[in-house]
């Protein structure tokens, strides 16, 4: 498979790896790094691996479904204590199917899983 599952005993979370060291490289504690996504538990990095390994595995479908992806924007308040003016943006990635792929508040996180998704499709 080219998206493995790995358990990082330092952040005691789930990571789904790209063994070609394609997707984004994220920090994964300070001295450590890798080309892939933290999900946080099995459950998730198991939905993350199968999405990832059918949009842009070896073995793709004859007519693939997806076919492109979108940055949409939505104005958020972080935390439990916040005004109504401390309002963020909150960036999600959605494939053409309407299928939630990522979301961070980081805009830079995104554009980079944009770029490499949208490259991977092409």
């Amino acid at each position: 498979m080219r998206f493995e599952i790995k358990y990082c005993n330092i952040l005691d979370s789930v990571l789904v790896i790209d063994t070609l060291g394609r997707m984004p490289l994220i920090q994964i504690h300070s001295q450590l790094s890798g080309h892939g996504l933290d999900c946080n538990d099995r459950d998730r990095a198991e939905k993350v691996q199968r999405y990832y390994e059918s949009v842009c595995g070896f073995q793709r479908p004859l007519i693939q479904e997806v076919t492109s992806f979108e940055i949409k924007t939505e104005m958020t308040t972080r935390g439990t204590f916040r005004d109504k003016g401390d309002e963020i943006p909150h960036y999600d990635i959605y494939d053409n199917t309407g299928y939630h792929v990522l979301g961070s508040y980081d805009k830079e996180i995104i554009d980079g899983y944009y770029e490499w998704l949208t490259s991977e499709l092409n």
